[in-house]
């Protein structure tokens, strides 16, 4: 007796319903994978920040007064000062000078820039002079879930 073999190919309907849920997949994961890029920068701009704070409070034991150069600063941590160590967020200094000509305080803040501007839920990270970090939203309201 002859066996009969049935080969079988897979169907174009079979194929469609596979593509479909590697798209709906991949899409779940990409979105997931962006997110994650997001935070995960959040911590370079602390981490940019922290580092200017301490530079600051390394300059002020030295000469009684903070600085308002962001170069001065951070010219020997990373080349581009007015960008975070990973060019994720821009930075910038304001300082309030006491009537003496001392600089008694400072705020640095970092403003998403580049691929993290797509984060409006912590757009903005300040520190000042006493280190107290904050974060904010993309329309300034504070967040402190992005700590």
């Amino acid at each position: 007796m002859k066996k009969v073999s049935s080969l079988r190919g897979v169907t174009l309907i079979e194929l469609m319903i596979t593509l479909v849920i590697i798209v709906i997949l991949s899409s779940v994961a990409l979105t997931n994978y962006q997110q994650w890029l997001m935070k995960v920068n959040r911590e370079d701009a602390k981490a940019s920040l922290l580092a200017l704070a301490i530079a600051q409070q390394q300059h002020f034991s030295k000469y009684l007064t903070y600085s308002d150069n962001l170069v001065l600063l951070a010219h020997q941590q990373w080349p581009d000062t007015t960008l975070s160590q990973q060019q994720k967020y821009r930075l910038t200094i304001a300082t309030t000078t006491h009537h003496t000509g001392v600089i008694d305080s400072f705020m640095i803040t970092a403003t998403a820039h580049d691929t993290q501007q797509k984060d409006s839920e912590c757009f903005t990270f300040r520190i000042d002079h006493q280190q107290f970090l904050q974060a904010f939203t993309q329309s300034g309201e504070h967040n402190n879930a992005c700590l």
